[in-house]
């Protein structure tokens, strides 16, 4: 069989456009999935800095006329947007876990509760579940400013404080 010049010009073309049709799906695909991860990343973002408001509000301001604090403790509200062991909301009835929410609302008072010169500084993540929004403060000891870690871990579309750094 005997292929004329025009015939294999014509292949050659159809070959081209196909392999053009995959690098421009492929293409397509890459573009695609970096904008749906920056959508989440936005909005994981925007979520973190809720959750960090949040906590500090609840740390900072003790409604002392809430039965409830007298039952169960200072930060009891405050359990509900941490996690002690990274699975589950803490418990606040447990004795450790009540501890350990106590001691982060402490430490986060005794960083930003008597300084109002703090400003949400930067936001990372360290894969899908780890994120960590860092607080710029001024330290008032040493005439400097100083970064705060608040780490948190998203499960099942929630962001939990896990720690501070």
């Amino acid at each position: 069989m005997i292929f004329t010049l025009d015939f294999l010009i014509y292949l050659s073309t159809i070959q081209l456009n196909i392999k053009m049709r995959k690098i421009q799906l492929i293409l397509c695909l890459f573009i695609y999935a970096s904008f749906s991860y920056s959508q989440d990343a936005i909005k994981d973002s925007l979520e973190t800095l809720n959750r960090t408001k949040n906590i500090i509000s609840i740390c900072e301001k003790i409604d002392f006329t809430d039965p409830n604090i007298l039952k169960l403790g200072v930060y009891y509200k405050a359990a509900e947007l941490i996690t002690v062991n990274g699975y589950s909301k803490a418990n606040y009835t447990k004795k450790n876990e009540k501890v350990y929410v106590d001691s982060l609302c402490k430490k986060i008072n005794s960083v930003l509760g008597t300084n109002k010169e703090w400003a949400i500084w930067k936001y990372t993540s360290k894969s899908a579940t780890i994120h960590i929004q860092e607080l710029k403060y001024r330290n008032s000891i040493y005439d400097v400013y100083s970064i705060l870690k608040l780490v948190f871990i998203k499960k099942e579309n929630d962001f939990f404080l896990m720690g501070l750094e």
